[in-house]
């Protein structure tokens, strides 16, 4: 055999085992999940746009397509920072409300603490989100950081469903660390107890928590029926509160025993013919009506702020309605109330108290 022909076999040779080898290292980076698309990252961009938009800087970023060996979920996790002047828990919440979540407040260790926690979901997908103010300690993507006095920053981390198992992340109603001091108006008003969450299919009964004598409620349901929750007393009657009473599918966050019937709740009455989960937690954990608002649908709010005007816009097509409730036993204050697209103003007087937003529709404060 030639000289000649020895190297072009050779040559073929060393091209066969270059590429047996591209083709193994690109089937193992496949199994790993290095050239797949990070969904969560994806599914991410609606909200970094928004605070971007507001003022906010990305800070870090990292994240997991979630085929690991060690991880099938996929996730991303991103930190922003803000000046003082930006509300960033407003913004970040009405950036999420827009993407579809609905948020629960999460309990925190230190009374007075300035970490808040708010979890929720969206089409299968939790959004966690740790806001940081004044001077509070954070871990970072890449390590720790500290907000300053004149900055505040927020941690969010979007988690997608398993791709192995098809689950979708839990939803931590309350951390494992104890819970504060309740001596707070909200809890001294309106009561305070150890959130819950439940699910079931069609027409059930819930029994409230012990001390839950009002409460949030955020629901979601599945069906194309009726979709009707109640409240009755220890004794099985009626306490006059229709607390959700709609057609179809339903997400939102709503309150019982605000303002009072004079009956003590004891049992919600859920009537539906669809899939459905209700977390229970205390009105304390609502989120804050800060210095604008928007959502989609029923909210309710903290709000602990001055006398205030309210520019409003609706698009939905029945009542857009706000109510003011500042003790249980005091008559329910209505600051605003019409029907139908509008845009329009109304006020809402000195906090704390609790502003219960129902609506249809898409609607926006200022």
């Amino acid at each position: 055999m030639s000289t000649r022909h020895r190297s072009r076999i050779a040559i073929v040779t060393c091209a066969v085992a270059v590429l047996l080898l591209g083709v193994a290292i690109f089937s193992a980076g496949r199994s790993f999940g290095l050239f797949n698309e990070n969904v969560a990252e994806t599914g991410f961009r609606p909200l970094a746009d928004a605070l971007s938009g507001s003022g906010a800087n990305r800070v870090c970023e990292q994240g997991d397509a979630g085929f690991g060996p060690d991880n099938s979920s996929p996730w991303y996790k991103a930190v922003f920072a803000a000046p003082a002047s930006i509300d960033l828990t407003d913004e970040v919440t009405r950036a999420a409300a827009r993407q579809g979540f609905v948020l629960s407040s999460l309990r925190i260790a230190a009374p007075g603490a300035s970490q808040k926690l708010y979890q929720g979901t969206s089409s299968n997908r939790t959004l966690t989100i740790a806001v940081y103010q004044h001077g509070a300690s954070m871990n970072t993507c890449a390590g720790s950081t500290t907000a300053s006095s004149r900055s505040s920053s927020v941690e969010l981390t979007l988690e997608y469903p398993s791709n192995t198992t098809g689950k979708a992340a839990p939803i931590e109603v309350q951390s494992t660390e104890p819970a504060p001091d309740p001596a707070t108006w909200y809890d001294q008003k309106f009561g305070t107890f150890v959130a819950v969450a439940v699910t079931g299919l069609g027409s059930s009964t819930v029994a409230l928590p012990a001390g839950a004598r009002s409460g949030l409620l955020t629901i979601t349901h599945a069906g194309s029926d009726r979709f009707r929750i109640s409240a009755v007393d220890a004794g099985g009657t009626s306490t006059g509160e229709e607390i959700v009473d709609t057609v179809g599918d339903y997400s939102g966050v709503t309150a019982f025993g605000v303002p009072s019937t004079g009956a003590i709740p004891s049992t919600l009455l859920v009537d539906t013919d669809g899939p459905w989960s209700i977390t229970l937690s205390p009105l304390a954990d609502a989120l804050p009506l800060g210095v604008a608002a928007e959502g989609s649908g029923d909210r309710v709010f903290r709000y602990d702020g001055p006398n205030r005007d309210l520019a409003l816009r609706f698009t939905g097509s029945s009542l857009f309605e706000i109510r003011q409730i500042k003790d249980p036993g005091a008559p329910l204050i209505v600051a605003f109330e019409d029907t139908g697209v509008f845009s329009g103003s109304g006020s809402i007087s000195e906090g704390p108290s609790i502003v219960v937003v129902h609506s249809n529709g898409d609607w926006t404060i200022r």
